[in-house]
């Protein structure tokens, strides 16, 4: 039993840590929340009523702990959340609460969806690129073939974009004019049923971009290695959102499942969850030079670097948060002065 002794007297030396105080305010809990990033503060899950704005602001700015993975929901109650507050340093008995008893929290797997006008003009626009640029790979193929490929660069006029994007478009480059070593003004013929269009494009060639893409088809929670992925080119515009490097994808866990060939978004990437909810783990706790090693268990998924919420087994059921430093291994920092405390009656066998 005594081996429990020790890291309770720090660890409850470090929930008594300086916090902030501020005026009373109504926590009024919602139903739901879909998050879009990561940790989840309390503004996220309760609206802050009956206080100044600086109140406001300091109590909503609080993180609680990360996002839960894409696909999975979390529940918290009330009672979770007061408990976090308070290991924040929060006085608790003077707010109030209101709302839901409980929160369904989500994470959105991709940006909030744009208005509907916006998304079509988005995929109208991306529908003219990939068709002018199809249209610009099958000349200089022809023309010339002995030449490395190219990367297209352009800009579309709304009108251009009409054309284009038609469901039954044709393009046909017919002329094309030098304007300097990499640049170009090249005449498109696009027709349209019975309709026919020329315009002229000034396009810049350069090499071509080279974006990541799954060389197999990779599951989703995967860990990508190296052989999972290889550089693809590209000779249209690239999305600022897929990888273009293989250093950066190499070791990040997949959010969701990538079909093989396709490029990888770096939405989809996230720190290796080192540690699953309910984990039995090994936490290390340092208080001014004393550091001891003891067992809890994990009440969340955990990344390396971020705070999650731990559970201890001495009987009491105490919830604190610590640092996740690798697999199932947790670090605690109890620096204020009742650790200082803690440490001297340590070192003077008290315990």
């Amino acid at each position: 039993m005594k081996r429990w002794c020790i890291p309770a007297v720090i660890l409850g030396a470090f929930l008594l840590w300086a916090g902030a105080s501020a005026s009373a305010a109504t926590f009024r809990l919602r139903s739901d929340f879909t998050a879009t990033r990561t940790p989840i503060t309390l503004r996220d899950l309760v609206a802050i009523e009956d206080c100044d704005p600086e109140t406001r602001d300091a109590l909503g700015s609080l993180p609680l702990f990360p996002a839960p993975p894409i696909g999975e929901a979390r529940f918290v109650n009330r009672d979770e959340i007061r408990d976090l507050l308070i290991l924040r340093g929060i006085d608790m008995r003077m707010h109030t609460w209101t709302g839901a008893f409980q929160i369904r929290i989500v994470t959105s797997p991709t940006a909030p969806t744009p208005p509907e006008r916006e998304k079509n003009s988005s995929q109208l626009q991306t529908r003219a690129q990939e068709r002018l640029t199809a249209a610009l790979e099958d000349y200089w193929r022809r023309t010339f073939p002995e030449s490395p490929k190219c990367r297209f660069e352009f800009v579309l006029s709304p009108e251009d974009v009409k054309w284009f994007s038609a469901a039954d478009a044709s393009l046909v480059v017919n002329r094309v004019q030098a304007l300097s070593a990499d640049t170009w003004l090249v005449d498109v013929l696009t027709q349209v049923g019975q309709e026919k269009n020329v315009t002229q494009i000034k396009v810049k060639c350069g090499p071509p971009s080279q974006v990541v893409v799954a060389a197999r088809p990779l599951s989703r929670d995967v860990i990508i290695g190296r052989s999972d992925v290889a550089l693809s080119e590209r000779a249209g515009p690239v999305d600022s959102e897929i990888a273009t490097q293989i250093e950066e994808v190499v070791g990040k866990q997949l959010t969701l499942a990538i079909s093989a060939g396709k490029p990888i978004p770096r939405s989809a990437l996230r720190d290796p969850v080192v540690i699953r909810r309910g984990d039995l783990i090994q936490v290390t706790v340092r208080a001014s030079g004393v550091t001891v090693r003891t067992a809890a268990r994990a009440k969340d998924d955990g990344v390396v670097g971020h705070l999650i919420p731990i559970e201890t087994l001495d009987g009491k059921g105490k919830t604190i948060m610590a640092r996740v430093v690798g697999p199932k291994q947790v670090e605690i920092y109890a620096m204020s002065p009742e650790a200082e405390a803690s440490k001297n009656l340590l070192s003077r066998g008290g315990l």
